[in-house]
C-alpha cells in the first residue's frame, strides 16, 4: 500500500502527513519496496486502528443500556482536565436548556451558549443528542471527551522476551533499562523475538511489576523495610528506670590514651528509654564486658535499678559476666552450669533486640545528636575524622588528650540532658530530659541499689596476699590499707575496684566471696613534706591509742590478778625421795696419773652388765 493510500484510509491515530506515515510505517518494521517513484509498505491491518464515525457512535451508544457504574469508572480514569471539560459542557448544556425554555428561539439560544463557551453550534447539537434520554446526574460521565488520536498502535512484545528482560532489569547490580534492552535485542536477533519500542516495553514491564518487588531485586531487604511503615511505640507509660537501652558508640575523634597510643573512643551508654535520659557513660579503646560492667556500676549508684535491659547481641554485652543465665542471647549456648550474671543476679530482664535494626533502640538518635554537638566542638578541632572516608576534613591529625576528651563528654551529656523543649512524648515539647525523668520518678517509685549490689559490679581481680605485717594490700601501683585489715594479713584475699578511678575505696573478699570489709587509699607522701609526716604519725598514734584501748577492754585482769587465780602445785615429800647410790670404778691409772679412753670403755660396760 502506498503512502497516499494510506493517508486516504484516515486511520484514527495516524500522522496526517507522508513524511509522519512513512516515520510511522518505519517505527512498526514494515517492509518497504519502491515501485517507480512511490514507495510501498506491506501493511499489517491488525495494528491500525479504523476511525469511527461520531453518528455511528452515537447510534451505538443510544443502542446500549447505560450502566452508571461503568460511566463513573470511566470518570475516575480520567484526569482532572477531562473531567473539567465535561463538567463545562453540562453547564453549557444547562444553559441552553434554561434560555430556550425562558421562551428564546433555538437558534439564537444555540448561538449565545456557543459564543460563550468558545465553542461551535454543531458541537452543542451533538452533546445535547448525546444527553437526550441520559438523566442529569450521569451528564458529565458522558459528555467527556473523546480522545481519537492517542498514541500509535503498539506491537505486542514475545512473552519470552518479557521474561529474559524483567529477569536481566531485576538485579542486585542495578542495570539500566537501555543495557538490558540491547542485550534482549542481542538474543530476539537469534531466537525471532517480536520486540516493541524501548520505552513502549519499559512501561508495559515496570507498570505490571509491583514496585516493591523492583525495590527488593535491585536495592534489597533492607531498602524493602524502609517501605513497611515502622511501628509507633508508646514509651513514657514505662516510667522511670522501667526500662533501659544499652549500645556502643564510636567516637569519630582521634585521642591519645594515658600510654600514648592513638585511637578513637569506642562509649558505651545507658539510656531510660522511658524519658530519653542518658543515664551512664564510660570511654574505653574497645568495647569489652568490663567497660558494660563499670558502666552499668555507674547507673546503679546515681539512678538505681531498671526493669528490663534492652541491648544488642555485642559480644560486650552478651559476655557470661553480664547476662550469663539469661536464655534468650543470640550468642553463645545456654548452660546450666555457667556463672550467672550481673543482670541475673540484680533481678534485671534481659532482652536482646535484633541485629542492625536501629529502630529497637532510641538511643540511637541520641548518639547522633551527640556527634553534632561533641565529636563537632571547637575543642576537638583538628581531632574529628568524620564520619566517613570521604568526610574526612583535610587539616585532621590532631589528637585529644583523653582526659580532656572525657570532659568534654560529659560535658556534652549533661547540656544534652538538660536542653528543654524536647519533642518527645514524656516530654511534650515543654520538658528536658532531666525534667522527664524527675517527673516519671515521682509517679513510679524506683528500686535503689543497695552496697552489697553495687559491689558487684565492679572488677574483680585474681587473689592478692596482704602484707604479713598490717595487711596492706598493693594493686595497680597503689596502695590500700584500713585499720581493721590486720586480722587479714598475710592471707589471699579478692578485691573488687573501679579500676578508671582508683582513688575510691576498694572492697576485699575471702577466697569462698564472703565480704571482708573496705580499703582505703594509703596514698604516699613526699620525703620532705613535714605535714604528711605530722598526718602519718598522728594517724599512727591514733591508731596506738586505738589498739590500748581495746586491749584494756579484753586485758580486764592484771597479771598479779592473773598469778592469784592460778592454784598451787603440792610438792612430794622429802621423806619419799629415792636414794640413788654411786658406785666407785676401780681403773688403772698410767703414769700421769689419768684413765686411758679404752679403760674407761671397759669400766662403763661393766655397769652396764651390772
Amino acid at each position: 500500500m502506498s503512502l497516499s493510500e494510506m493517508l486516504a484510509q484516515r486511520w484514527r491515530g495516524w500522522p496526517r502527513t507522508r513524511a509522519g506515515v512513512r516515520g510511522r510505517c518505519k517505527t512498526l518494521g514494515w517492509p518497504s519496496r519502491q515501485r517507480g517513484n512511490k514507495t510501498e509498505f506491506k501493511c499489517d491491518l491488525t495494528l491500525v486502528q479504523k476511525p469511527v464515525k461520531s453518528s455511528s457512535m452515537t447510534a451505538s451508544s443510544m443502542a446500549a443500556p447505560l450502566d452508571p457504574a461503568e460511566l463513573w469508572r470511566g470518570w475516575e480514569a480520567r484526569g482532572e482536565r477531562d473531567r473539567a471539560v465535561s463538567m463545562t459542557r453540562a453547564d453549557l448544556l444547562d444553559l441552553l436548556d434554561e434560555m430556550q425554555a425562558q421562551g428564546a428561539p433555538r437558534m439564537a439560544a444555540l448561538e449565545a451558549v456557543a459564543a460563550r463557551g468558545g465553542v461551535s453550534t454543531a458541537s452543542l447539537r451533538r452533546w445535547r443528542n448525546l444527553v437526550a434520554t441520559v438523566p442529569r446526574d450521569l451528564w458529565p460521565a458522558v459528555l467527556l471527551p473523546c480522545r481519537r488520536g492517542g498514541r500509535p498502535p503498539e506491537i505486542t512484545t514475545d512473552p519470552a522476551a518479557v521474561a529474559f528482560i524483567k529477569s536481566d532489569y531485576l538485579r542486585a547490580s542495578q542495570p539500566s533499562w537501555s543495557s538490558c534492552y540491547q542485550r534482549l535485542m542481542q538474543v530476539a536477533e537469534t531466537r525471532g523475538w517480536i520486540v516493541g519500542l524501548p520505552r513502549t516495553l519499559k512501561r508495559q514491564v515496570l507498570d505490571s511489576l509491583p514496585h516493591e518487588v523492583v525495590v527488593a531485586a535491585r536495592k534489597g531487604e533492607a531498602e524493602l523495610k524502609t517501605m513497611f511503615p515502622p511501628q509507633r511505640r508508646k514509651r513514657a507509660h514505662l516510667g522511670a528506670m522501667g526500662a533501659v537501652n544499652l549500645d556502643g558508640h564510636l567516637w569519630d575523634v582521634m585521642v591519645e590514651w594515658e600510654d600514648g597510643t592513638r585511637s578513637r573512643p569506642m562509649m558505651t551508654a545507658a539510656q531510660d528509654v522511658g524519658s530519653g535520659k542518658m543515664l551512664a557513660w564510660r570511654l574505653a579503646p574497645q568495647e569489652d564486658a568490663l567497660t558494660v560492667r563499670l558502666m552499668l556500676a555507674d547507673m546503679f549508684k546515681n539512678h538505681g535499678l531498671p526493669e528490663k535491659i534492652y541491648m544488642d547481641n555485642g559480644r560486650a554485652f552478651a559476655a557470661k559476666s553480664i547476662s550469663g543465665g539469661s536464655v534468650n542471647r543470640f550468642r553463645f549456648k545456654f548452660k546450666p552450669e555457667d556463672p550467672v550474671g550481673i543482670l541475673k543476679l540484680l533481678n534485671i530482664e534481659a532482652h536482646f533486640t535484633k541485629p542492625y535494626s536501629g529502630q529497637s533502640k532510641p538511643i540511637e538518635r541520641a548518639f547522633r545528636d551527640l556527634a553534632d554537638h561533641v565529636a563537632k566542638h571547637p575543642a576537638a578541632e583538628g581531632a574529628y575524622l568524620g564520619n566517613t572516608p570521604a568526610n574526612r576534613p583535610d587539616k585532621a591529625g590532631r589528637a585529644v588528650p583523653i582526659a580532656e576528651f572525657r570532659k568534654l563528654v560529659d560535658q556534652g551529656m549533661t547540656l544534652h540532658n538538660a536542653r528543654p523543649g524536647r519533642q518527645t512524648e514524656a516530654c511534650r515539647g515543654v520538658l528536658s530530659f532531666d525534667d522527664a525523668f524527675a517527673e516519671l520518678a515521682r509517679d513510679m517509685p524506683v528500686r535503689r541499689a543497695t552496697a552489697a549490689q553495687l559491689r558487684l559490679a565492679l572488677l574483680a581481680s585474681q587473689p592478692v596476699r596482704a602484707s604479713r605485717q598490717s595487711g596492706l594490700i598493693e594493686l595497680m601501683g597503689n596502695r590500700y590499707w584500713s585499720g581493721w585489715m590486720n586480722q587479714v594479713a598475710g592471707q589471699k584475699v579478692v578485691v573488687r575496684f573501679d579500676p578508671e578511678d582508683l582513688k575510691q575505696n576498694i572492697y576485699l573478699y575471702n577466697l569462698e566471696g564472703k565480704f571482708l570489709g573496705t580499703a582505703e587509699l594509703f596514698a604516699d607522701a613526699g620525703f620532705d613534706d613535714m605535714a604528711a609526716a605530722k598526718a602519718h604519725e598522728k594517724k599512727r598514734r591514733q591508731k596506738t591509742k586505738l589498739t590500748r584501748e581495746l586491749l584494756d577492754l579484753e586485758r580486764r585482769l592484771s597479771p598479779r590478778e592473773v598469778a592469784a587465780a592460778i592454784p598451787d602445785v603440792e610438792l612430794p615429800k622429802p621423806d619419799s625421795w629415792p636414794v640413788v647410790r654411786m658406785t666407785p670404778l676401780n681403773l688403772p691409772e698410767d703414769d700421769d696419773g689419768d684413765i686411758s679412753a679404752r679403760d674407761l670403755a671397759a669400766g662403763l660396760e661393766k655397769m652396764g652388765g651390772q
